[in-house]
């Protein structure tokens, strides 16, 4: 049975054949096409929407949750295709020469903090932990886009995948997020969202921070790791800066790859200030850059309300 529950935060879809398995996605409504403001959902001022990271709590230190694949199974997700962003035509996000380099332990903070995504539907993504239950990714690894989109679905994340090994197991997504002016609109402006999971995934791994949005980014350094379609499933990371930033997105050369999409892009204090979406496409600056959704002061506030809904 297919429930709708209307709230002033959000639009609420929850379909299950038992409500154990219950899997819920929503979306907040977005500035300029009637996102939650904050007169109408506050969280208190800027400073208080920041977060700091935060290392993995020591009592998970000696939990052993890894396990490694079957060879079937490893081949199944390694032949899952990347989730896609459909406006784009196709260029590859490297600039040659090739400047990635593969993490070599992904079990330790921070690449712990970063996850494979996979679903049964739209392919394949990375995202990053932020707090104790949630992720962060971009719009289109968790809907299509646009009124007639689908959502994504069997949604399960890796943290610190390394090729056929989990070292901290999976976890299976239960709330999937995002906002009215990707899901309801598809605009490459608003491609941001999140997902909540069943275990305590943050206090195994550690998580992200969120930057100041007042904070100058022009020319800051930007860090990109992920998990690129080009690699079996390993994390790769990339550094470079900031090139051009507009109000709602920011530019960037950092060499990456499709299923990388999702990535946290930081400043190497791990303090996260946009979400990697899109490679070079459709004139400038797009043709010329990799391109990431800014994670602006109200884009802050409907990520704490999302992590006060999973905590």
């Amino acid at each position: 049975m297919l429930r709708f529950a209307v709230s002033m935060l959000a639009v609420t879809f929850a379909s299950s054949s038992a409500e154990s398995d219950t899997l819920e996605k929503s979306y907040a409504f977005d500035v300029a096409l009637n996102e939650v403001t904050t007169s109408e959902y506050s969280t208190g001022p800027i400073t208080s929407l920041t977060r700091e990271p935060f290392f993995p709590a020591e009592a998970f230190g000696s939990t052993d949750t890894s396990f490694r694949d079957s060879l079937d199974e490893f081949e199944a997700l390694l032949q899952m295709p990347p989730a896609i962003v459909p406006y784009e035509d196709g260029f590859e996000s490297v600039f040659f020469p090739d400047e990635r380099t593969q993490v070599s332990d992904t079990s330790v903070y921070p690449s712990s903090a970063t996850v494979l995504i996979t679903t049964s539907n739209l392919g394949r993504c990375t995202g990053w932990v932020v707090a104790r239950r949630t992720v962060i990714t971009a719009g289109h690894c968790l809907h299509e886009g646009g009124s007639g989109g689908n959502w994504a679905d069997d949604v399960t994340v890796y943290a610190g995948r390394d090729g056929s090994v989990s070292p901290f197991g999976s976890c299976a997504a239960r709330l999937l997020f995002s906002v009215e002016g990707w899901v309801a609109v598809r605009d490459k402006n608003y491609d941001y969202g999140a997902l909540t999971v069943d275990c305590d995934l943050g206090f195994m791994t550690g998580g992200l921070g969120l930057a100041d949005p007042r904070e100058e980014i022009s020319q800051e350094q930007v860090v990109v790791s992920g998990y690129p379609v080009d690699k079996p499933l390993t994390q790769w990371s990339a550094i470079e800066r900031v090139t051009l930033v507009h109000e709602l997105k920011l530019f960037h050369r950092a060499d990456t790859m499709q299923g990388m999409s999702g990535s946290a892009v930081h400043n190497g204090n791990f303090l996260v200030f946009g979400i990697h979406t899109n490679a070079r496409h459709n004139g400038a600056p797009w043709r010329t850059n990799n391109a990431a959704t800014r994670l602006t002061a109200q884009r802050l506030s409907n990520i704490a309300g999302w992590i006060d809904h999973s905590e």
